[in-house]
C-alpha cells in the first residue's frame, strides 16, 4: 500500500528516524482519540505529510513505521467507505490497533498484532539491517 511519492518529495532530506517516529506516535494517538470522541473526519489528517517524508531506503529501523503508514492508509480508507473492506477489523477496533502499533514503535519493537501484519505488513526482505 505504500505509495510511490519519491517524485512528490520537496527538495531536501527526508525525515530522520527520530522525527518520523515522533510524528507517527503523535498522529496515531491523536487520531485514535479523535475517532473515539466522534471526530472521524480527523482520521488521516497528517497522512500525506508523513507519506511524502518517510524514507523508503530499506533501513530496517523504519519497518514498524512503514507498517504503521500502511495501517493509517487503510484506516483512512475504511473511514471513507463507512468502515468496510478491512474485515475482520471493525470501526471500534481501529483506535485500539493504532495504540498497539504506537506502543510497539515507542518501545522500538516490532509490530506483532497478527491482524495488523496480515493486512498491512511489509515483508522483512524489503528492509535491511543497519
Amino acid at each position: 500500500m505504500l505509495s510511490n511519492t519519491q517524485d512528490m518529495r520537496a527538495p531536501g532530506p527526508v525525515w530522520t528516524y527520530d522525527k518520523a517516529r515522533a510524528y507517527m506516535l503523535a498522529a496515531l494517538r491523536r487520531e485514535a482519540d479523535a475517532q473515539e470522541q466522534g471526530r472521524t473526519d480527523e482520521v488521516g489528517a497528517g497522512f500525506e505529510k508523513c507519506d511524502i517524508n518517510l524514507p523508503r531506503d530499506g533501513d530496517s529501523r523504519f519497518r514498524a513505521l512503514h507498517i504503521a503508514l500502511n495501517f493509517w492508509d487503510g484506516w483512512t480508507d475504511a473511514r471513507n467507505h463507512e468502515w468496510q473492506y478491512y474485515e475482520p477489523i471493525k470501526k471500534d477496533d481501529w483506535p485500539r490497533l493504532a495504540r498497539s502499533i504506537a506502543s510497539a514503535i515507542e518501545a522500538n519493537e516490532d509490530v506483532t498484532d497478527s491482524v495488523v501484519l496480515q493486512k498491512f505488513g511489509i515483508p522483512k526482505q524489503q528492509h535491511r539491517d543497519r
